[in-house]
């Protein structure tokens, strides 16, 4: 579990694989899985599940959550969701789906933004079950690479 997945986070090696980095909060969070003060919330705001805005447990499900976003924000180039304020942000984690009325993936496979979908489901029990099935429902979406 890492818990900070962002952007920032993941960096590309020379041979074009993607190599996740900042594992400082992750050592934090050995020792304690759950935070319970909203002054204590760990994570950056616009890539937090809803269980870290909650300060409940986390769980690899927590950075699946992360991963659909940084999937959605490498398609759009935009953050997932906006706000003035953590609590503008923390609702729109809460209660508004990623991709919905309103918000569709113009351009995106609608295989790929059902992944995204998943990925990003407000209760981490509907979100896939491991990385490694993450990673298979997006190769399941027949994308090519640019050569």
């Amino acid at each position: 579990m890492h818990s900070d997945v962002k952007p920032q986070n993941i960096l590309i090696d020379g041979e074009g694989r993607a190599r996740l980095t900042d594992f400082g909060l992750a050592r934090f969070l050995e020792e304690t899985t759950t935070l319970s003060t909203q002054e204590h919330l760990v994570g950056s705001p616009h890539f937090m599940a809803p269980e870290q805005w909650r300060g409940q447990k986390l769980t690899e499900a927590t950075d699946l959550y992360a991963m659909g976003l940084v999937l959605y924000f490498s398609l759009t180039g935009r953050l997932p969701y906006e706000g003035a304020t953590r609590v503008a942000l923390m609702y729109k984690h809460l209660h508004e789906p990623v991709i919905g009325a309103g918000r569709p993936l113009y351009q995106v496979p609608d295989p790929l933004a059902q992944v995204i979908r998943r990925a990003t489901e407000k209760d981490p029990a509907e979100r896939f079950g491991s990385a490694e099935e993450f990673a298979q429902a997006i190769a399941d979406c027949g994308l090519r690479t640019a050569d």
